[in-house]
């Protein structure tokens, strides 16, 4: 059995370990993660929007970090009070973990900071994101108000809606058409910017949704923000990291389904209209450009395979599987090392899997890898075509 990988800063990290002692903060929170895996708590802090989930062992250690006790110390108090038995190792992963959590007071362990100074990335950057406004307030207004919006006259109106966009698209599905097909540069003005308008009263209404579905689940969206997935592809964001908190799968995949549904929703309410407007105005016009858009960003974000999309983290909280990407990828890299004769790569994130888990992890991992990389192909070509086109349709219409 070969020993585990370590980077140059692990080793010192390993070498110096020794002179710590651990001390968790004050303020840590330990939590259920699921109402049907008894062993699996969350911990975080009230004011970090970063959550590690971790089994009763963590929780034991954690329970031990007084800043009083070495690695060896801890390990010793392991076996003697709980009767767990732990490597050393694993204890010190644990800790290096912490510590990039900030639940680790500054200088009580190797790579701790303090809250003065901003927080260390967690994992591998995939794009730039600015939280740009809380909204606490309006959200709270609207969750307040929840009685005129969510009761079952809503409820039968939104199945109406949804049956109304199910049923175009099995009648009139070829339709269905990108408003660049009838947004050229002779088109009304008033039909590029109503286009424009309501696409960013969508996205705005998408995220709104996340947001006070959180709120409803019990946990605090921390803002909306805006970003550049892998640097290139311009996106919305809504915060809702507290809902970890949450010990129930189906209330956190709710908040990450909600979007969808109000895709869904825009997309019921425009074939609504298609059918009940004459076909010589502008309305019906501005309706029919925009058709394509709420199906298009609803199967977008739906999409599973992609990381940060509705559809993954939909998934994920149903598996209560979190970082699934990361797990499943790094499981098939680990395959391939082991290939070769070379050691694992040691993540405290990550974790092997054996058994008949093996290949629904490699599976998942080989098409989320293919997928993504046609996805970003796809999107940044059309992306880039359209943005021209639109820049040009827009100077004729001006």
């Amino acid at each position: 059995m070969t020993n585990p990988a370590l980077t140059l800063n692990d080793f010192a990290a390993l070498e110096a370990s020794t002179d710590y002692r651990p001390h968790v903060v004050d303020d840590v929170q330990v939590s259920p993660f699921s109402q049907q895996q008894t062993n699996q708590y969350v911990v975080g802090r009230p004011a970090s929007p970063s959550f590690m989930r971790t089994n009763v062992v963590g929780v034991r250690i954690l329970e031990l970090l007084n800043g009083q006790r070495s690695i060896e110390q801890l390990q010793t108090e392991m076996q003697q009070r709980y009767g767990i038995e732990v490597s050393i190792e694993k204890i010190r992963h644990f800790c290096d973990l912490c510590a990039r959590h900030r639940l680790l007071v500054h200088e009580t362990w190797a790579n701790t900071t303090p809250d003065s100074e901003d927080a260390p990335r967690l994992g591998r950057r995939s794009g730039f994101y600015w939280t740009l406004i809380r909204g606490d307030s309006f959200i709270e207004r609207i969750v307040a108000w929840q009685r005129w919006w969510w009761n079952p006259v809503t409820w039968l109106l939104m199945l109406g809606l949804l049956g109304v966009g199910l049923t175009y698209i099995v009648t009139k599905g070829v339709m269905l058409v990108s408003p660049l097909m009838l947004a050229h540069p002779d088109a009304s003005k008033h039909l590029i910017f109503w286009l424009f308008g309501l696409f960013l009263v969508e996205i705005a209404t998408h995220e709104l949704a996340h947001a006070v579905a959180c709120r409803m689940a019990g946990a605090k969206p921390a803002g909306f923000g805006m970003g550049l997935l892998w640097w290139f592809i311009p996106i919305f964001f809504t915060d809702t990291s507290d809902i970890y908190r949450v010990p129930s799968k189906y209330r956190r995949a709710s908040v990450a389904a909600a979007g969808p549904l109000v895709d869904a929703l825009w997309f019921g309410v425009v074939a609504s209209l298609l059918w009940l407007l004459p076909r010589d105005s502008l309305a019906y016009e501005i309706a029919f450009a925009y058709s394509g858009i709420p199906a298009l960003l609803c199967l977008i974000n739906l999409n599973p395979f992609v990381s940060r999309m509705d559809g993954y983290w939909i998934i994920t909280n149903l598996l209560e599987q979190p970082n699934l990407r990361r797990r499943t990828v790094r499981n098939i890299v680990n395959n391939i090392r082991g290939w070769f004769g070379a050691a694992p790569i040691i993540d405290p994130l990550s974790e092997q899997q054996s058994g008949r888990w093996q290949w629904a992890y490699n599976m998942y991992a080989l098409v989320s890898l293919l997928w993504t990389v046609f996805f970003m192909f796809n999107i940044g070509f059309h992306f880039a075509s359209y943005g021209f086109t639109i820049l040009r349709m827009y100077a004729a219409a001006l």
